[in-house]
């Protein structure tokens, strides 16, 4: 597994560097890189799982729809760029963004941790009506029921579809080590680790949050 900062990040996406000059900043101890890196000063209240091609409010369409070998999050942040946000924008969304390339697993952070996802749930709710996306079962009820305000979680978005790829335990690992454990460690989040993780308009059957959890909680 690969994690790759958020200045090498956009250095990539901006075609500054390559991939391989990114990947030497290889980590083997995750939890370590993330907590130096880390600039979130609020408790996060949650973590927000979501797919590219299916995500609530920033869907990328048409492509990429699998998460192939290759380095499909270019694609993603251009397509995000065009529908919906400036040629000046400089973040993607969310906070890390989770592709295979080649045979390894690549967690890039896409979004500073001291930056709030850029919607509010009300925001979030008035977008979703005004563009007609469909939201799933476990999505409307997490606006329903507002365990805590959208902008407020750390999101991670897994580059592909949910619906017709495959995942295998190294990506349950490469999320868990690297993009949650860290802030359960730093926050000393308490409770039940399941009800802090929400994974919207995921297909659950593919890709199944309680392997996730079951994982993290075997460390």
């Amino acid at each position: 597994m690969f994690f790759i900062n958020c200045e090498d990040t956009y250095e990539l996406l901006n075609n500054q560097i390559t991939l391989e000059e990114a990947s030497k900043s290889r980590i083997s101890d995750s939890k370590n890189k993330i907590s130096l890196s880390n600039k979130f000063i609020n408790r996060p209240k949650g973590f927000i799982l979501s797919d590219s091609y299916n995500h609530f409010v920033f869907p990328i369409t048409p492509k990429p729809t699998l998460d192939t070998s290759k380095f499909d999050l270019s694609e993603v942040y251009k397509r995000y760029r065009e529908l919906y946000s400036s040629s000046k924008s400089i973040y993607l969304p969310w906070h890390f963004s989770c592709e295979m390339i080649g045979s390894s697993y690549y967690v890039f952070n896409t979004r500073p941790l001291d930056l709030k996802f850029p919607l509010t749930s009300k925001e979030s709710i008035q977008w979703r009506n005004e563009y007609n996306f469909e939201w799933d079962e476990i999505t409307e009820l997490f606006f329903k029921n507002h365990p805590f305000d959208i902008e407020d979680a750390i999101h991670i978005c897994i580059v592909g579809n949910t619906n017709i790829d495959i995942y295998t335990r190294v990506l349950y690992k490469s999320i868990g080590t690297t993009c949650i454990l860290p802030f359960v460690r730093q926050f000393k989040l308490i409770g039940s680790l399941f009800q802090d993780i929400f994974p919207l308009n995921i297909n659950t059957t593919k890709f199944k949050p309680e392997v996730l959890v079951r994982f993290m909680n075997s460390k």
